[in-house]
């Protein structure tokens, strides 16, 4: 076995994943076709740049390092089947093609949301429309930064955050409750900036 090559590389790819770690942050990026890990030591979830978003296209700069290949191709040459590459600051990376707004990562303000709606629907049936704000939540994420439900109509609102604009998801009950109310027929989804939003967020 050889030992692992190093050598400085910048290429565009696109961003498929960002794990946070203790040790730093961890890319998952696609080169045509090709699986690479980007690693940034000693990075902080705080510190990376809010455009670092899954599905967006990044150019990025290190140094390469390529594991030594224990089995060669049957023409003599070695089989390159792993890629790291080493980062040095935020800046190595640098988003060329912004990723499309409404990304499985944004989705987790609905999926917050939808939480809280099966909360409150489940107390109507029971007790009917009070203290429904007991759905709340301060559970934070990277694009949630909280929960709130208003205690007697029912109506959620998720706030979102790390974005250049301020972005929230509202669900209220339809019919609107009533003191009398034992059910929710259906919900209705609005969401700002409405040019966001899917189709099912528009009222």
């Amino acid at each position: 076995m050889g030992a692992m090559t190093m050598d400085e590389a910048e290429f565009e790819a696109a961003l498929q994943e960002v794990q946070i770690e203790p040790a730093g942050v961890r890319l998952r990026l696609d080169w045509n076709g090709r699986q690479i890990e980007g690693l940034l030591d000693g990075a902080k979830r705080e510190s990376l740049p809010v455009d670092w978003q899954p599905g967006s296209r990044v150019r990025v700069a290190g140094i390469g390092a390529v594991p030594p290949q224990t089995l060669p191709r049957e023409s003599g040459l070695w089989s390159v089947t792993s890629f790291q590459l080493l980062l040095r600051t935020p800046e190595d990376v640098e988003v060329v093609q912004g990723a499309p707004w409404w990304n499985p990562s944004r989705m987790n303000q609905l999926l917050a949301a939808s939480a809280a709606r099966t909360c409150v629907t489940e107390i109507v049936q029971s007790n009917g429309p009070s203290n429904l704000n007991t759905c709340d939540s301060t559970a934070a994420t990277r694009f949630v930064s909280g929960v709130t439900v208003n205690a007697t109509s029912g109506v959620i609102t998720a706030a979102g955050q790390g974005f250049a604009e301020t972005v929230s998801v509202t669900l209220t009950p339809s019919p609107a409750l009533t003191s009398t109310s034992n059910g929710i027929e259906g919900w209705i989804c609005n969401g700002t900036p409405i040019k966001w939003m899917p189709g099912s967020c528009r009222g």
